[in-house]
């Protein structure tokens, strides 16, 4: 569990963004950033100084969707301004290259001095020339006189719709016509004039199209005219031909009449169908009994038949009510029976007479049908021929009506295209007209300059975390601890040279350095108190590679430690030395090496400094193999030796990478500082240097770290408080101490 949480804290760790460091590269970074982004501020600056301004004008147009209409005729234009297309067509059409060349003709725009050619730029006269010398065979084009019209004429309609902006605004029916151009009075015109040519155009279209309408309409009239008159003239030949007045009276007549015919014709097989009928019972009857004849439904549902019975029947109730009266003999009873007997005589005169008469009937009827049968095939005959004659007839006339409603309808729509064609309703028109203004719209210099400032800044500053982050070199105190695993003993401002480009040896006791002899004192506070338990009495100075201070560092720190001590400094660089140059020494000064041979006794070879009270024991004589010297037994008892006359002593050594004197010499010293030079070595090549001397059993009391800019100087240490206590510190520390020798 505590494993877990163990864990989980180092990722939280590792998660954390260290805000400090950024700020602390842009720290270090700020003047090249600073730098960068006025440098690129002021090119964007001349640049944009440079640059033509460009004025804007813009023009509103109203598109009328529902146009004012003299007649209605909307089918000839073939545009329906009510559909959601419409508007959007409209507005390709104000950014067409027809539109842009009618303006141009009608502006002379290639006249103005914007549209004329530019003279070709340096840079572009200088790659024609350079093409022109090089041994290329360059192909020659010839372009006659229309074709370069052509192109010309192609450029300047590019560049109007180049600097043209069509706007719709949301949810009306305006747009926006804006236009860019050198001169403000011109981009108005343009604006306005393009505004002007839409709405021309389009009462121009609409005029040819009306005026193309009309021609195929009078040509299409003139034959219709005589389609029209053709066809008139063969109904009126039908008519003569047929003798038809009114043909459709005529076929409702013999409508009627085959009607009347057929029902005629019903009639009589119903009637022949009952004499038949009747003439069948009383053939199948040969005894003629009356009374049997009198119960047939054909002869007891005659008329004349029901009558004799109903006057039977009310004589038969006459005598029945009289003899309840009067007797037999009653004269009223009598003429009862008397007018009963006639009646029933009566009935059976009717009978007779029907039956009689029921043969003629058969004879008859049938005769009438076959009659009625032969009128009816008539007038199915004759009807049918009329039924004919009316399909041909109304074909004619359908045939005359179609010709004369198509005629109608052109002839229509030609008086229609005739009185529109004056008509100068626009579609659109002018909500605003365009200005010239009086400010330039780009470019927009104050915002350009800002933006470049404020880009370049953001661009260097991450330049700088890119090669912050790509650097390989010790830069901060911070990459001396991750990096190098060594811990700081002294940070040295970079000191400034003198007018002649020289550095003073002496820039210690300058009053104008206190940072620097600031940086040396507190080098020296850190390794007297690293060594209370154990003094080091013999310090080496090494490097990396040559030129990062070491010797520097090797005198300074002699300075420093002088100025309560008793020190020698040893220039043990045998191969290159420069600590007499340093100190003003003449070059046959002998030294160490002149020790290590026997020609010189030790008080000749030391050399006293009276400004800083500090020993030095140059190198003495050159000689062909230093190693070999410095490898000796006498180096090693002068090194006894001299710890017993001073109580410290800094020798300067040959860089650790180069040569192994420096290895040597540093086995003999108590402990050694590592000088880096900051910004200037790879880290790898330091770690093997330090690697080498630890591997030997080298004790590294730490790393100077040398050279440090102004700007990671300040932000590492402040010494402005330095001046506070210059004069204790110079009247005091700067003096030499007076020692025996």
């Amino acid at each position: 569990m505590e494993n877990t949480s163990a864990h989980l804290n180092k990722v939280k760790e590792e998660e954390v963004i260290d805000f400090g460091a950024y700020l602390k590269v842009i720290g270090q970074y700020k003047w090249r950033i600073f730098a960068f982004a006025i440098m690129v501020t002021i090119v964007t600056a001349l640049i944009t100084l440079s640059m033509t301004p460009k004025y804007r004008a813009t023009a509103t147009l109203l598109l009328e969707a529902e146009q004012a209409q003299a007649v209605s005729i909307e089918e000839i234009y073939g545009l329906d301004s009510t559909r959601k297309e419409y508007l959007q067509t409209q507005y390709e059409i104000l950014k067409s290259r027809r539109l842009a060349e009618k303006v141009i003709i009608r502006l002379n725009l290639a006249e103005e001095p914007e549209f004329l050619p530019k003279p070709k730029s340096l840079l572009v006269s200088t790659i024609n020339s350079i093409k022109a010398m090089l041994p290329i065979e360059q192909e020659v084009v010839e372009v006659d006189i229309e074709e370069q019209r052509a192109r010309a004429r192609s450029r300047m309609i590019s560049h109007v719709l180049g600097n043209l902006s069509i706007e719709p605004i949301r949810n009306t029916q305006l747009v926006k016509i804006t236009y860019e151009a050198e001169s403000p009075a011109l981009a108005a015109t343009v604006a306005n004039t393009l505004g002007d040519e839409f709405i021309k155009s389009h009462l121009e279209d609409k005029l040819a199209l009306t005026v193309k309408a009309s021609d195929w309409i009078r040509e299409r009239l003139t034959g219709l005219r005589t389609g029209l008159r053709a066809s008139e003239v063969q109904l009126q030949a039908f008519r003569e031909q047929k003798g038809l007045v009114d043909i459709e009276g005529v076929v409702a007549l013999a409508s009627v009449e085959l009607n009347e015919i057929t029902s005629q014709l019903t009639k009589a097989r119903q009637a022949r169908s009952q004499a038949a009928t009747v003439m069948r019972v009383l053939k199948a009857d040969e005894s003629r009994d009356l009374n049997k004849l009198e119960t047939l439904p054909q002869i007891s549902k005659h008329r004349l038949i029901q009558e004799a019975k109903r006057a039977v029947g009310q004589a038969e109730q006459r005598v029945a009510e009289l003899s309840k009266r009067y007797g037999q003999k009653h004269n009223k009873m009598k003429a009862a029976q008397a007018q009963l007997t006639e009646a029933k005589a009566s009935l059976q005169r009717q009978i007779e007479l029907l039956v009689k008469g029921i043969e003629q009937e058969v004879e008859k009827t049938t005769q009438n049908e076959q009659a009625l049968v032969a009128e009816l095939a008539d007038a199915k005959a004759r009807y049918q021929q009329l039924s004919k004659t009316e399909a041909e007839y109304r074909e004619l006339v359908r045939e005359v009506d179609g010709n004369r409603r198509l005629y109608d309808t052109f002839l229509t729509r030609l008086k229609e295209t005739g009185a529109v064609g004056d008509f100068s309703a626009a579609h659109a028109r002018f909500s605003d007209v365009a200005e010239m203004p009086l400010q330039a719209a780009k470019p927009k210099k104050k915002i350009i300059v800002v933006a470049a400032f404020i880009l370049a800044s953001v661009l260097a500053t991450l330049m700088a975390f890119a090669i912050n982050a790509l650097s390989d070199h010790i830069v901060t105190p911070e990459d001396v601890e991750q990096h190098l695993a060594q811990r700081i003993v002294g940070l040295i401002p970079k000191m400034k040279a003198n007018r002649k480009g020289e550095f003073s040896t002496h820039s210690f006791f300058d009053k104008n350095a206190q940072v620097f002899a600031e940086a040396w004192r507190t080098l020296r506070t850190g390794l007297v108190l690293s060594h209370l338990d154990s003094p080091a009495k013999v310090l080496a100075v090494t490097s990396t590679i040559p030129n990062e201070g070491k010797t520097t560092t090797a005198i300074n720190t002699a300075f420093a430690l002088a100025q309560v001590e008793k020190v020698l400094l040893i220039d043990a660089d045998i191969r290159k030395p420069s600590i007499c140059k340093r100190f003003n020494i003449a070059n046959y000064q002998p030294g160490l090496t002149n020790l290590l041979t026997g020609t010189h006794k030790l008080d000749q070879c030391i050399y006293h400094d009276p400004q800083s009270g500090l020993d030095i024991l140059v190198a003495g004589s050159p000689i062909p193999n230093p190693l070999e010297l410095l490898a000796t037994e006498g180096f090693d008892k002068l090194i006894t030796s001299l710890r017993q006359q001073y109580d410290r002593i800094v020798i300067d050594t040959p860089p650790a990478s180069v040569v192994s004197d420096a290895i040597v010499v540093a086995r003999h010293a108590d402990s050694s500082l590592y000088v880096v030079r900051a910004e200037q070595v790879r880290r790898k090549v330091i770690l093997e240097s330090i690697g080498r001397l630890q591997q030997l059993k080298v004790r590294i009391d730490g790393v100077v770290l040398n050279c440090i800019s102004e700007r990671s100087n300040l932000t590492i240490y402040d010494y402005s408080y330095g001046s506070a206590y210059s004069d204790e510190l110079l009247g005091n520390e700067n003096k030499p101490v007076k020692r025996e020798a």
